[in-house]
């Protein structure tokens, strides 16, 4: 019997009726949790795998290029190209200048210039690397660093440890050499970190749950990010891969990000 006719729907048919439309709402909620839940799984899946992040841009991933590092680094290569030019103050100052304990990891031969990068970190709030240690093997360098052991693939790897935390690494993935860079953020390194330029190829990889910024460049291809404590940069020194497939490719570099254990480096 149509509804829209005038006589009234018996009360069982309209009890009826209305039970169906409410197993109806209850399916189609419990539908979208269940859809909800399913999205939710793989966007953790993805996050844990590694896939390609569009939501997040370069600027989000760290912002080592308006850091105290990376302006007190930058100003001080300035300095020292400007300082000495003709290299007479280097020659003067060879078996002659005084200039204490503490500069023998930095470029730094005269009083002048120890007092200009002890005004640098001062007025910075940085520290400087006062010792360096070698090492031969990854796992020691770890233990000494206090970091987990976070490389997929160790073998083969050296590297040297500051006592401000910062490390260097040496390492090697499917054949070819690349170099792990970890600066603490409240210490000073005379150089700056590679970072991408604006003509690079460039994107944003999600790796064992760290957003990693990925590019490929002309002479260097580099995961950059940072940690709570940290700035990293793993650099290649090879050219993005050309038509031919000689060089660095996207895919090898994000295999490479994915062999590196990023949760564990801070512990």
């Amino acid at each position: 019997m149509p509804l829209t006719d005038n006589k009234s729907v018996p009360p069982s048919r309209l009890g009826m009726i209305c039970a169906l439309i409410v197993a109806l709402c209850v399916l189609l909620l419990v539908g979208k949790g269940m859809v909800q839940k399913r999205n939710t799984q793989l966007a953790q899946s993805a996050a844990e795998s590694g896939v390609l992040s569009t939501d997040l841009t370069p600027d989000d991933v760290s912002d080592y290029l308006f850091s105290n590092a990376y302006v007190a680094a930058a100003e001080w290569e300035s300095y020292q190209r400007s300082y000495d030019p003709d290299g007479s103050k280097l020659e003067n100052a060879m078996g002659n200048e005084e200039i204490g304990q503490g500069y023998t990891l930095y470029r730094v031969y005269t009083s002048e210039m120890a007092k200009k990068l002890d005004e640098l970190c001062a007025f910075h709030k940085l520290s400087l690397n006062r010792t360096m240690s070698f090492f031969y093997n990854a796992p020691d360098l770890f233990s000494a660093a206090g970091t987990g052991e976070f490389l997929e693939s160790d073998s083969g790897c050296v590297g040297f440890l500051y006592d401000s935390g910062s490390f260097h690494i040496d390492g090697m993935f499917r054949n070819t050499a690349y170099r792990f860079d970890l600066q603490k953020k409240n210490s000073f390194s005379e150089t700056c970190l590679l970072t991408p330029t604006h003509e690079d190829q460039q994107w944003v990889y999600i790796s064992h749950g760290e957003p990693l910024l990925l590019s490929l460049g002309s002479e260097h291809c580099l995961i950059h990010t940072a940690l709570d404590e940290a700035y990293i940069t793993v650099t290649l020194s090879l050219p993005a891969a050309d038509a031919e497939g000689n060089g660095i490719s996207a895919a090898f570099l994000e295999a490479l990000a994915d062999s590196i254990f990023w949760d564990r480096i801070e512990g």
